[in-house]
């Protein structure tokens, strides 16, 4: 496999997982692919981030979180809420190793923009002998919001603050939690595109049944 020497790219990437994952993917191909890519260690320190890692996140507003707290060698799972973290950490765990299968593990997902529904695909790839893994994500859907679903509301403080001083946003349909009304999410673009600083992110119940049904048992 090639090897890789921009410099930027140093910072990137850890030199040993750079090693390993070389007998595998081209970097090239990672460097280059448009939607993010991290590679991480067996217990989800990351090791690798594609330039799309960073460029998506200030496209969507966690750039500066994303660059201050999730990149080289911060863990993975810290930036998963605890209801999400062990469906990850499975997924990882039972991921097929490439002497295993060809095809990765994939899972869809929505993370859509203020403009845009989209749905992605999130493939895990198992490197040799399962010590590190590579993430990469594809956009499989984009298409404007429909008005019908998603009438816009306007971003009113009052109405979604908790008495905890914090905002609570769906990570996948980017709905806002209403203040004191678990069942009642709202469509507020403006905090799509800038997120007030006490936003914090879960899923929504509808989200949760819909791609993680599964793991009812482990909601909180």
């Amino acid at each position: 496999m090639n090897t890789h020497t921009d410099r930027d790219f140093d910072h990137r990437s850890d030199p040993a997982f750079t090693a390993l994952a070389g007998r595998c993917f081209e970097w090239d191909d990672l460097e280059h692919h448009p939607w993010p890519a991290a590679g991480l260690w067996p217990d989800g320190t990351i090791a690798y981030v594609n330039p799309a890692w960073s460029v998506f996140a200030h496209q969507n507003g966690g750039g500066m979180v994303v660059d201050r707290e999730w990149s080289l060698g911060a863990n993975y799972f810290s930036a998963i809420t605890d209801t999400l973290r062990p469906f990850f950490t499975d997924l990882l765990a039972n991921a097929p190793t490439t002497q295993q299968s060809l095809a990765p593990y994939t899972h869809e997902y929505e993370c859509s923009s203020a403009d845009e529904f989209r749905r992605f695909a999130l493939q895990i790839f198992a490197l040799p002998d399962k010590r590190g893994y590579m993430l990469v994500h594809s956009l499989l859907v984009a298409a404007p919001h429909d008005v019908s679903t998603h009438p816009i509301s306007d971003p009113d403080i009052k109405h979604y603050e908790t008495a905890d001083g914090v905002i609570k946003q769906c990570a996948h349909c980017r709905r806002v939690e209403r203040r004191n009304q678990i069942v009642h999410w709202d469509w507020v673009p403006a905090w799509v595109k800038h997120p007030p600083a006490s936003i914090t992110h879960t899923i929504c119940a509808l989200c949760h049944s819909f791609y993680y049904s599964h793991l009812s048992r482990h909601r909180h």
